[in-house]
């Protein structure tokens, strides 16, 4: 495993990400489980780290059973990656898995990891470069269930909450 600075929250943002999880933002799948695929787009309207310079966007889901999950992240306009935050025991979010390529012929992101029934999950969207934007579709596999994106209602508020420090520069 590569080193790297994580994202990091500070405290309000766990309480205004929770609310968003629960009925707010944008939820594919009303009906039940996944998988889910969101379409969603990068641009300079989204959450940014000035650290890094990167644009992110934030998914909240809790795990609806106790297996591996997968994530996978896929653009044609630039380099994806994502990371996924587990809510522990404490109230906080720690980093439990990233992935920047999926593997050594694409810049397209996937993965899977374990994850626990009813335990919340945090996945930030982003590039692995400075400043890249465009579209992209990232899709949810079942165990994760009504994942939903932190709004651009919310957005305000949770830029206030919030500060992530994203590595400078991704891994390759």
């Amino acid at each position: 495993m590569s080193s790297f600075k994580p994202f990091r929250f500070i405290a309000g943002a766990c309480v205004l990400l929770a609310v968003s999880g629960c009925g707010g933002g944008l939820n594919p799948n009303p009906g039940g489980n996944g998988p889910t695929t969101f379409s969603g787009r990068l641009s300079t309207n989204d959450f940014y780290d000035e650290d890094s310079d990167r644009y992110y966007d934030i998914f909240v889901t809790d795990a609806v059973d106790t297996d591996s999950a997968r994530v996978a992240m896929r653009s044609t306009d630039f380099d994806t990656q994502f990371y996924v935050y587990e809510k522990d025991s404490n109230g906080d979010y720690v980093l439990l898995d990233s992935n920047d390529d999926a593997g050594s012929d694409t810049t397209d992101s996937e993965d899977s990891f374990r994850v626990s029934y009813g335990t919340t999950y945090r996945i930030l969207a982003t590039s692995s470069r400075a400043n890249e934007r465009g579209d992209y579709e990232i899709r949810f596999s079942s165990e994760l269930g009504r994942p939903a994106q932190v709004t651009s209602q919310d957005m305000a508020l949770a830029k206030s909450a919030t500060k992530f420090s994203l590595p400078a520069r991704a891994k390759k």
